[in-house]
């Protein structure tokens, strides 16, 4: 409706939702079985058009790390959404802005715009640190990556409700902080499989990247086997390669390197421990380098609502300044990154990259331990979601055509605009991947239909 831009202007009509799904329930059991028993690399293949060359063992090569900070921070999981903020974000969001200013070499990225919203809008933020912060983004050190409202799921949210809550996001970005700084990088790292829809999605939506995490366990040995993990993901096959999205899968959960979780309890650096610690981590770069074709390493630093301290940056800074006077010795160099800069490192070693053209379903942690309950669980909530979006659709579509007619012309209607706002952002907000799926770990604490924050009101 009005006051609604939408992240797409003119997106392709999707066909119909088959109607005799549960009739070939039992036909799909059977080929899926058929499929495990047949093997890997059969059903590996279906995805996979051109597979990537193994190179020689690159462990004399020396490699660039790129350490990329950051902190994933679920929009309502074991807590409310308010709750997680009060007691968390409020902190993480002070401390990495207060760590920023003070060195220019330092790197963090931000995807959940729901957090940013309320942090702006609190009015014990001081007019400093919002001031700190958008030159922070200006200037390269911080970068807003995704920029929906929350780190949406992939396998059960609709795609209206998924474009809805992303185009919710990059409003906020360009109303607060400005157009040219909207994301262009896409951060899927916790969304339990991926969907092949989402790369196409971000294509059109002009990201140039998409970084990826939890795929099923077979896939990623063949990645492994294969130095697979970075790839051209065509999610649609009628779009052809103008819908094409450069993916990079990590290649080891997205948290801090053994030993570097200082925030969770790691020992901290000392005269006495810093060349052990140098050894593993060097030892573990070189292996995890291995993985993938070039000698550009992404390193993720940082995990579920880290950063609330110094202790992370205080002690990478002394570890990362041991390694780099020592490059001889640890054959490598590190550096604090974005995810633009990690993307340009990577895309300048010139690599040819594998077509993949499937989804990564159903997700598998270990082998024949799958995660697909959450496909039944809490129907009420999926029910409500499904509900509440097309009601307000249907208040939407009969607004603007209201607005339109030429005998209304002249009646204000901003306080119906301004009622959309807050259902809108609700139902935005349950697109994450926790609440669409399991309704969180905790359904009365989760809350994601509870009433507007206090920053809200």
């Amino acid at each position: 409706g009005v006051g609604r831009p939408r992240l797409f202007a003119n997106p392709p009509t999707l066909t119909s939702v088959v109607q005799s799904r549960m009739r070939r329930l039992a036909a799909l059991v059977v080929l899926l079985v058929a499929l495990r028993a047949v093997g890997s690399s059969p059903a590996f293949a279906a995805g996979r058009q051109a597979a990537a060359q193994p190179r020689p063992d690159k462990r004399s090569d020396p490699i660039t790390v790129h350490i990329v900070s950051h902190s994933h921070c679920d929009v309502g999981w074991l807590e409310s959404v308010q709750q997680y903020y009060d007691t968390e974000v409020f902190f993480i969001l002070n401390n990495v802005v207060a760590q920023l200013r003070t060195d220019q070499t330092k790197r963090f990225i931000w995807a959940e715009v729901t957090f940013l919203e309320m942090h702006f809008a609190n009015p014990a933020v001081t007019d400093d640190w919002r001031q700190a912060f958008l030159g922070l983004v200006k200037n390269g050190q911080i970068e807003l990556v995704l920029g929906g409202m929350v780190m949406n799921d992939e396998a059960l949210v609709h795609l209206e409700s998924c474009v809805d809550q992303m185009t919710d996001g990059h409003t906020w970005i360009a109303e607060n902080i400005g157009s040219e700084y909207l994301p262009t990088i896409g951060w899927h790292i916790d969304t339990f499989g991926s969907s092949s829809v989402t790369p196409t999605l971000w294509s059109w939506n002009c990201f140039k990247a998409f970084y990826i995490n939890r795929i099923p366990n077979e896939t990623l040995e063949e990645f492994y086997a294969t130095q697979g993990l970075e790839f051209i993901w065509r999610g649609s096959v009628n779009q052809g390669s103008t819908a094409d999205m450069w993916t990079h899968d990590l290649d080891h959960y997205f948290c801090s390197p053994t030993g570097c979780n200082w925030e969770w309890g790691d020992p901290p650096v000392t005269s006495e421990n810093i060349e052990s610690l140098a050894e593993s981590l060097s030892s573990e770069c070189h292996s995890r380098m291995a993985l993938y074709q070039g000698n550009q390493l992404l390193v993720p630093f940082g995990c579920d609502f880290e950063f609330q301290n110094t202790s992370n940056f205080d002690n990478m800074d002394v570890l990362m300044e041991y390694i780099n006077s020592n490059q001889d010795k640890y054959n490598m160099v590190m550096r604090y990154s974005t995810l633009s800069e990690v993307t340009t490192s990577i895309r300048a070693e010139g690599f040819t990259y594998p077509l993949w053209t499937d989804d990564f379903f159903s997700y598998d942690d270990e082998p024949l331990r799958y995660w697909t309950g959450f496909y039944t669980t809490w129907p009420y909530l999926k029910m409500f979601m499904r509900s509440r979006m097309s009601y307000l659709h249907t208040a939407d579509i009969l607004y603007f055509l209201t607005v339109n007619n030429t005998d209304w012309a002249t009646a204000d209607f901003d306080p119906f605009a301004n009622m959309f706002v807050l259902p809108f952002r609700l139902i935005n907000v349950t697109q994450i991947h926790f609440a669409a799926r399991v309704g969180c770990a905790s359904a009365p604490r989760c809350n994601h239909g509870n009433k507007p924050s206090r920053h809200e009101q």
